[in-house]
């Protein structure tokens, strides 16, 4: 899973955010752990405007050592709470989102973040947004084929009369539309082969470029987690800026899987995965707000 396999090997650049704490016990992050991490009580302990967050009296590490510490105390609080819930229980990773958002960050290195930042960069060549068969559409077709930000039964049937071209693009073509006006930036170009890499004006690039490069260490976090399940950069960069909902975004960058699941039913998999994706995103978002 992508949070779990983020973690940088090295000493983090945010040093700036470790805690002056009076000595307390420590206590490292795991994955599966052999025991529950915490017994008893999470507390947030504040110090000098940081917050850190205490599981039974020990102060919590990253899982590099570094002090779980944040600016934020409406951050902490939601941490606090990842733990008090999972008292007394076996956990991993995954069982604390917030958690793992910090420390992530916080663990991040300097050629870390270099690196990811290019790959987010980079992506633009095969964002899944970006390859489609450009249609002619009638005003009709396109409102015969239904709002899927939220699954029925009745919608997914009425999928079936259509096309995955004719689909994408009522689906594809408002979102391409909304980063270019929104951004001021020139128009997306696409392409209908996915071997034909579609060449982006250098005002597009730019912006992108812009973007990646003002982020701290907890929005790229931020960026990575939302790119991760949208597999568009164009997506991540509008949920971020709040200028398209989860929902839409993940049936966007779903929506082949989603045509797929009209003709041959919706199973508890795909269902699943639709809400976890739709947790991470939610979460990640709120975390790229608390750390703006």
């Amino acid at each position: 899973m992508f949070l779990s396999t983020l973690l940088p090997a090295r000493f983090s650049l945010s040093a700036r955010f470790f805690s002056t704490c009076p000595k307390f016990k420590t206590i490292k992050l795991t994955d599966k752990p052999p025991f529950p991490l915490l017994k008893h009580s999470a507390t947030v302990f504040s110090n000098f405007g940081l917050h850190n967050i205490l599981l039974d009296g020990r102060l919590l590490l990253t899982p590099f050592g570094n002090t779980l510490s944040t600016s934020s105390l409406s951050l902490a609080t939601l941490i606090r709470d990842e733990f008090a819930a999972k008292a007394n229980q076996l956990t991993r990773f995954t069982d604390f989102p917030y958690t793992l958002l910090l420390s992530n960050s916080l663990d991040l290195t300097n050629s870390d973040m270099f690196r990811h930042i290019r790959s987010l960069k980079e992506s633009i060549s095969t964002d899944t947004v970006l390859f489609f068969e450009k249609a002619d559409l009638t005003s009709q077709t396109a409102s015969s084929i239904p709002d899927l930000d939220h699954l029925s039964d009745a919608k997914l049937d009425s999928l079936r009369d259509f096309d995955l071209n004719l689909i994408q693009n009522v689906f594809f073509n408002p979102v391409l539309e909304l980063f270019s006006s929104s951004f001021s930036v020139s128009q997306l170009v696409t392409s209908d082969n996915i071997s034909k890499t579609p060449q982006q004006c250098p005002d597009t690039i730019s912006f992108i470029n812009s973007f990646l490069d003002s982020l701290n260490p907890f929005q790229l976090v931020s960026a990575l987690s939302a790119h991760h399940n949208l597999k568009s950069i164009i997506l991540t960069i509008l949920f971020l800026k709040e200028l398209i909902s989860s929902h839409r975004a993940l049936r966007v960058s779903r929506i082949e899987e989603t045509v797929q699941s009209s003709h041959w039913g919706v199973t508890d998999t795909f269902e699943l995965e639709e809400a976890t994706m739709l947790s991470q995103l939610d979460r990640c978002l709120n975390f790229y707000k608390l750390n703006s």
